[in-house]
């Protein structure tokens, strides 16, 4: 994609005045994918955050200043206390969930069912089996996880969807992020490139506006 074709798209979409701030979504149109061979499921991370993401931090005990870096912990002796019903508000509430790597087992045998078809078991594909809990550690990975993106092909569906920024980003980090999510998305393709048909840039409520491949 050209930039400075891409630039002037993004401003346009700014320009769209809604009563709130409408997110600026990319659609990467696919061919030649065969969804029951090769099913897409993947993570990107972006350069810069479009929003903020809900994370919950599974530990053996409670950290100290944890609360202010996670939306919520569940400590291993808390487990127990989850019903089902509890157990599928909490892993449809939280985007990523975060599990002290000596947590894995009892995570996955109390909330493996209804965090893995929904694609939130902790993972180290997207580095949130953690064996160190220090403030530091945490607080990267949490600003790392609020960039990063989960892509999939849906039944029948041959295009990815993702928001790349907001209207009240700056033009040059909802650029970065473009571009950014291109080359991801083109790695992360069984051919490549050659499975990309084309790219679509619009926002929440507006019209789209194709973009050269």
């Amino acid at each position: 994609m050209e930039k400075g074709k891409l630039l002037e798209t993004v401003k346009k979409l700014k320009e769209e005045k809604r009563k709130f701030s409408q997110a600026i979504e990319l659609v990467v149109t696919l061919k030649s994918i065969d969804l029951k061979k090769d099913n897409l499921n993947f993570f990107i991370t972006l350069p810069h955050r479009v929003r903020g993401k809900k994370i919950c931090l599974f530990s053996e005990k409670s950290i100290p200043g944890g609360e202010g870096i996670f939306n919520q912990i569940v400590v291993k002796e808390q487990l127990p206390s989850f019903g089902k019903k509890e157990i599928r508000k909490l892993a449809h509430d939280m985007d990523f969930f975060v599990s002290q790597a000596q947590m894995m087992a009892p995570v996955a045998a109390s909330f493996g069912r209804a965090l893995g078809p929904l694609g939130k078991m902790p993972s180290p594909a997207t580095g949130s089996v953690v064996t160190k809990l220090d403030d530091a550690t945490l607080r990267e990975l949490v600003e790392r996880l609020n960039k990063t993106v989960r892509l999939r092909t849906l039944k029948n569906d041959t295009s990815l969807k993702l928001a790349v920024g907001n209207q009240n980003m700056p033009d040059g980090e909802i650029l970065e992020n473009i571009l950014a999510a291109e080359d991801s998305i083109s790695n992360a393709l069984p051919k490549g490139k050659e499975n990309i048909k084309g790219y679509v840039l619009k926002t929440t409520m507006g019209k789209p506006i194709k973009l050269g491949a």
